[in-house]
């Protein structure tokens, strides 16, 4: 038995395609059943998935609280069968999608996590910047095309396509601390998630051959969004390794003077960049930029609110919070 949790809110056009493509998902061994946890919606999506309860193992159940991380506990409870499968209500699998999911499972009993790919499925064609400046993964949640097939770490792992032994999730839950909730939120809902399990002991498999299609709206083609999106990358990085790194540390106002350091030297690179001549430079010094601010404004939040980080910030490399591209 294999249970897929797919988290939704006020997406009732495209939960329709998406459930639609459900139809002609190739059954596994042992069969499958999908549980869709309407976290809020006030559109018509707990009528579109109602509507696909004669053709589909489906189950809506309700997580009226915001937040992603959020409508996933829920669901973590009901959870039948021996493999967990997790995606987004804008992933259209591949037809054998869950049997592959299954094959690997069998083929590899030393893991426990199962990481698959996510391709762009564009709504319209990106312009060429988007193609070959913007880092597609924190950005529209787009695998490394060069990753290949065997053991890899939780930042590999996507949250429209990955898969858990279900005994591994026993006591186990989402942080409701970050991920989407909102307009604005620390991402790495999943990366959060999987980083727990990874250090538990839980290793990873990457297949390379499963794959999902991840819908990107034209209205996210554009660089306010794509510099959005890098602040509240900050913002998860920061929150993922302060759990992994507890030390205390020199702060002001609750932030560590290492990342206004760091905040400071990128604000001199990045007005360099503007004024060098190179668009692609300038660009990309302008999302670090934005990456390391989002880490600012996190541990400011964190202290301003009193989080359980707040009086022993972590320590966290240099290459991990808001040191260039993930």
């Amino acid at each position: 038995m294999l249970t897929v949790l797919m988290p939704t809110r006020n997406r009732a056009s495209i939960i329709r395609e998406v459930l639609e493509s459900y139809l002609a998902l190739e059954s596994p061994d042992g069969g499958w059943r999908l549980i869709v946890i309407d976290n809020g919606s006030q559109d018509d999506t707990p009528v579109v998935v109602r509507s696909f309860a004669d053709r589909l193992p489906i189950r809506l159940v309700t997580e009226p609280a915001p937040g992603k991380n959020r409508a996933l506990n829920r669901a973590l409870p009901l959870v039948e069968g021996d493999l967990t499968v997790f995606t987004d209500d804008d992933a259209f699998p591949k037809p054998d999608w869950l049997r592959r999911y299954r094959r690997v499972a069998a083929a590899h009993p030393d893991f426990d996590l199962f990481a698959g790919v996510v391709v762009p499925r564009w709504e319209v064609p990106p312009p060429a910047w988007i193609v070959g400046w913007v880092p597609l993964g924190p950005t529209f949640t787009a695998t490394d095309p060069g990753l290949v097939e065997g053991p890899t770490v939780p930042s590999h792992v996507y949250g429209p396509n990955f898969a858990v032994r279900s005994s591994a999730l026993r006591g186990v839950q989402f942080d409701i601390d970050i991920g989407p909730k909102g307009k604005s939120y620390p991402m790495g809902s999943e990366t959060a998630f999987v980083w727990r399990l990874f250090r538990a002991g839980h290793r990873i498999w990457h297949t390379a051959d499963n794959v999902v299609e991840h819908f990107v709206e034209a209205s996210k083609l554009n660089r306010r969004f794509v510099l959005r999106r890098a602040r509240l990358l900050g913002r998860g990085q920061y929150r993922i390794h302060l759990e992994r790194h507890i030390s205390p540390v020199p702060s002001i106002a609750g932030v560590p003077r290492f990342l206004l350091r760091r905040l400071l030297a990128q604000t001199g690179a990045a007005v360099a960049a503007r004024f060098g001549g190179d668009p692609r430079k300038a660009f990309d010094a302008d999302w670090q930029l934005r990456t390391r601010f989002g880490a600012v404004e996190e541990a400011w939040r964190i202290a301003r609110d009193g989080d359980a980080g707040s009086t022993s910030l972590g320590v966290a490399r240099d290459r991990e919070i808001g040191a260039g591209h993930p």
